[in-house]
């Protein structure tokens, strides 16, 4: 089997949906991808999605390239997977000024309505999204096979919708405690 053919295989492994509190989930969030590229896998793709709009998703997404910069991994922000493209000079030349060829890629606007799904679709719809992201990143050269990890983040004001029957899409959810709505700009006359 290709290389190509090996990091384009699904991977069954999922984290059983756990719930953290903003600091242990920024860890918990630092410490999978710490795993993950221990195995040699050269690119995490990671997923942060919000329930609303001020749930401090900027700030969390923040504080794990934070962390994850101090331990000399390569962080590299994108909105979604269809902005991928625009990130490719970026990926080259931090490909170029790095030790190491492993990063993460932190997508964060790459959003589910509800983020919540029928049990039976959540396995379709992660291998669609999935798919799309290695199509995506084969576009810039980069060996992506799936998102690695998917992350929701609510206020307790603000959680995510969860019909009956339904799942959370998320492998962790964070429970962000501490957002607030962000304060308009003074306007000036």
């Amino acid at each position: 089997m290709s290389e190509s053919e090996k990091r384009s295989e699904p991977r069954e492994q999922r984290i059983e949906s756990k719930e953290y509190g903003f600091d242990e989930g920024a860890s918990v969030v630092v410490d999978t991808i710490e795993a993950l590229l221990a195995t040699g896998q050269e690119c995490a793709a990671v997923s942060v999605n919000g329930s609303t709009v001020h749930v401090g998703k900027s700030r969390f997404t923040d504080e794990v390239a934070i962390r994850l910069k101090e331990k000399g991994i390569t962080v590299i922000n994108c909105t979604n997977v269809d902005s991928m493209l625009t990130i490719k000079d970026t990926v080259a030349l931090s490909r170029k000024n790095s030790e190491t060829e492993q990063m993460v890629i932190l997508f964060t606007a790459d959003s589910l309505t509800g983020f919540s799904l029928l049990k039976e679709k959540i396995k379709e719809v992660r291998l669609n999204k999935d798919n799309h992201l290695k199509r995506q990143a084969d576009k810039i050269g980069l060996s992506v096979g799936k998102i690695d990890l998917r992350i929701g983040i609510y206020r307790p004001d603000s959680p995510f919708d969860k019909p009956e029957g339904c799942e959370s899409f998320a492998d962790i959810m964070i429970r962000n405690d501490r957002a607030v709505d962000k304060q308009p700009p003074p306007r000036y006359v």
